[in-house]
């Protein structure tokens, strides 16, 4: 099927957004196998429009009016309330939490809040818990293979053989039990749950430090009950009964 100029675009902007450096024109042609003048044409109309600005030499890094859409689609009514949910629940529980998605292989921290009342956008780790969740929800075995050989190729340093058997086991472990409670007397403790929203599937986890005095069984139907909250909000505003 032939690419259309709107998913030429997209793909663009992906690539550079996704970038932690500036990414070139030949780059951008090489990497999603475009040709170089449509990738030329593109990225100067993304630029006018403030999507994208020069960073060097035919190189591009995010503007201002890409990092404007992405802020505002997290201010949306429906992420609002998601947000506030989680806020309410880790408020009165005494603990952190974080609702996240996976979108294009990469982990997208929606929201996360902290037990003092710190709203944070956090950094999703590529090997969390939370991860694996949504990722064993989705149904694919597969999924969590092709997860790993994408991210590892970023990661320094590269994770080795025994990194990719954990992260599988905590994938299966998932797929088995449909949730995940990890107490490390070092590290501490963290159960996530899916949070399923009709055909997308996203994931809530709750977690503290080793010094806490958590009752992980506790913790478990909490987090259990903050996700079908979660999932109910979500589908309402899909069948449209949501309201501000």
């Amino acid at each position: 099927m032939k690419s259309t100029l709107l998913e030429k675009s997209f793909r663009i902007l992906d690539r550079i957004a996704s970038s932690p450096a500036p990414v070139t024109l030949k780059e951008l042609a090489s990497d999603l196998e475009l040709n170089a003048s449509t990738v030329s044409r593109i990225a100067s109309d993304l630029a006018a429009r403030n999507l994208i600005r020069k960073a060097g030499y035919h190189s591009f890094v995010p503007s201002t009016g890409l990092i404007r859409l992405g802020l505002d689609a997290l201010e949306t009514p429906l992420l609002r309330g998601a947000s506030a949910l989680l806020k309410e629940r880790v408020s009165e529980l005494g603990v952190n939490g974080v609702l996240a998605g996976i979108d294009a292989g990469r982990p997208v921290c929606l929201c996360a809040h902290e037990a003092g009342g710190t709203e944070r956008r956090l950094p999703l780790p590529w090997d969390s818990p939370l991860v694996s969740v949504i990722l064993a929800s989705r149904g694919d075995p597969g999924q969590a293979e092709k997860f790993f050989d994408l991210f590892s190729a970023d990661v320094v340093p590269r994770p080795d053989a025994r990194a990719r058997e954990l992260f599988l086991q905590r994938f299966r472990a998932a797929s088995e039990r449909g949730f995940i409670a990890v107490q490390d007397p070092r590290l501490g403790w963290s159960v996530s749950f899916p949070v399923p929203a009709g055909t997308d599937i996203y994931g809530v986890c709750l977690y503290g430090s080793a010094a806490e005095n958590r009752s992980i069984d506790r913790m478990q139907f909490e987090c259990s009950r903050l996700a079908s909250r979660l999932s109910s909000l979500f589908n309402e505003r899909r069948q449209g009964r949501y309201e501000v």
